[in-house]
């Protein structure tokens, strides 16, 4: 791992002070600015150092989160404090790590991370990968000499679920550990028609962009009918499903957490013009088109004109996107819409939640056809309609 130029600078010029501190008759250490980052360590690493025990995980049973703190003073004739880190069974476990009393900036490495940190706080990922047992070191600012700081470690640590299928209650945690071909699939149950919202973890390893979780939708036969979604604190996947039997199929790399929540939706089964649900003007009515609904899964609204006169047809999205749906208005008796309510070209922009379309209708009975495109089954759209 390579630094700047600048970094390096910083780096020798760091060591170069602490050498002047420390070493005394070590003299024939030096820094070379034109050294990388891992040969400056292994010198730092033979200055005077306070060596700890080992930071070990508590133990949790699997699904479960657990952390511990550790606290230390690290003494002012030190130059370099050394904390081993036990993973225990854990693919990954994470320290954050405060330090009070600092100068400037902190300096550490835990394993082969190496981290700079401004504030005196900083987060480092530990991976089995590393080994089963690492080494936090934290280098003292020479401006620092005689001070002592004070050191918080909390280390978290999660007993992952193992791979296979998994049934999930709305409002339970699920938290795995992606690695390979193996598949995590949480099974659920939706009570009636409606919306699940997916609701990612908050981990530390995700300190710097938030919690996120990449999933996806499959059928009761574990096939997929959504595309895969990213869910993070401000933006959280949601899917339209019909009551019955769902997976949540998990596609992130690495440690995960999420719980999906359960919205009821009221709904007609008016899935053909024959049982159309009709709609008095003014009135807002919704519905939802489910993940995995294509163009035969329209639902259907019935309207009544008195007189021949204009009308506008208004449409709107909780859910999903005006592009993922038309609306079609038939006249009674015949099979090709006198108009349509589509979403416009869009080049760019921000995404629009609603459309609506002016039309001149002859008096008679009308029906309008809510429908995805099958080239959009995968999505989900949750909407409400009227006219006037």
């Amino acid at each position: 791992m390579k630094m700047t130029k600048k970094m390096i600078k910083v780096w020798a010029g760091i060591f170069m002070l602490l050498a002047g501190i420390f070493v005394g008759n070590m003299g024939a250490v030096q820094a070379s600015i034109t050294e990388d980052v891992e040969a400056i360590w292994k010198r730092i690493e033979k200055l005077p150092t306070q060596a700890e025990e080992t930071i070990s995980p508590v133990v949790v049973r699997p699904g479960e989160q657990a952390s511990v703190l550790k606290t230390y003073t690290f003494g002012g004739e030190m130059s370099v404090f050394s904390a081993p880190i036990y993973l225990g069974s854990s693919p990954e476990v994470f320290l954050k790590v405060a330090v009070q009393g600092f100068s400037g900036n902190i300096f550490a490495k835990v394993g082969e991370a190496m981290v700079q940190s401004s504030n005196g706080e900083f987060f480092v990922t530990c991976r089995q990968s590393g080994g089963n047992e690492q080494k936090l070191l934290i280098l003292k600012n020479a401006a620092d000499s005689g001070k002592n700081y004070t050191i918080s470690v909390t280390l978290y640590r999660y007993e992952v679920t193992p791979p296979g299928k998994v049934s999930l209650k709305a409002g339970e945690w699920a938290k795995g550990y992606k690695e390979g071909n193996g598949e995590y699939l949480y099974k659920i149950k939706a009570p009636s028609d409606g919306v699940i919202e997916i609701e990612p973890g908050t981990d530390v390893n995700r300190s710097s962009g938030g919690a996120l979780v990449k999933t996806m939708l499959l059928n009761s036969k574990c096939q997929a009918v959504s595309d895969e979604s990213y869910s993070n604190e401000d933006d959280r996947a949601k899917y339209c499903v019909r009551k019955g039997t769902w997976y949540i199929k998990v596609t992130d790399s690495g440690l995960f957490q999420f719980r999906y929540r359960f919205t009821k939706m009221k709904t007609s089964k008016n899935v053909k013009q024959s049982k159309a649900v009709s709609v008095k003007r003014g009135k807002t009515v919704k519905g939802i088109l489910a993940a995995g609904e294509g163009e035969k899964n329209g639902r259907w609204y019935k309207i009544v004109l008195p007189k021949t006169k204009k009308v506008t047809v208004s449409t709107k999205v909780s859910v999903g996107d005006i592009n993922d749906y038309s609306v079609y208005i038939y006249k009674k008796g015949s099979s090709k819409p006198v108009s349509a309510v589509t979403a416009p070209i869009r080049f760019g922009g921000s995404v629009k939640h609603s459309m609506s379309k002016k039309c001149s209708l002859e008096k008679g009975t009308y029906y309008m056809k809510v429908f995805k495109r099958n080239d959009y089954k995968k999505s989900s759209v949750q909407y409400s309609i009227k006219w006037k």
